[in-house]
């Protein structure tokens, strides 16, 4: 199956678009020591650099690192189809998580603070509900 895939994909030229701002989706997100909030994103479309504004759930930030998946290798940027641990997250996203580049850090706040607003009421209402 896997080699079907690779052979259509050369096939027809598939290929992500580097030259936009990156989306990706979280793995997972763990706390570590001296780091802070990591979390682990495969980016899917364009291409991430450190000091980029991003978005991933209920969460924000602000790209302080990037680091590959070996834990010891640093990037400036990281384009399509690449795993990578991102270090600068204010919260914790979950697993499956769309992770997206904002244009500033004041616009990828605001849309975090209201998913949380929005979290919230579902959960009041489902609640209240039964």
């Amino acid at each position: 199956l896997l080699s079907k895939v690779m052979l259509q994909a050369e096939v027809l030229d598939l290929k992500a678009n580097p030259d936009r701002d990156a989306q990706g989706v979280v793995i997972e997100a763990r706390v570590e020591k001296g780091l802070g909030t990591v979390a682990s994103t495969l980016i899917q479309r364009g291409t991430i650099k450190v000091g980029d504004s991003f978005i991933a759930g209920e969460a924000s930030g602000k790209v302080r690192a990037l680091i590959g998946f070996d834990g010891k290798t640093r990037y400036k940027e990281v384009g399509p189809s690449t795993p990578v641990n991102i270090v600068g997250i204010n919260g914790l996203p979950e697993a499956g998580d769309l992770m997206v580049v904002a244009e500033n850090e004041q616009i990828a706040r605001e849309l975090a603070e209201s998913r949380i607003k929005i979290a919230r009421e579902r959960k009041a209402s489902s609640y209240q509900s039964g």
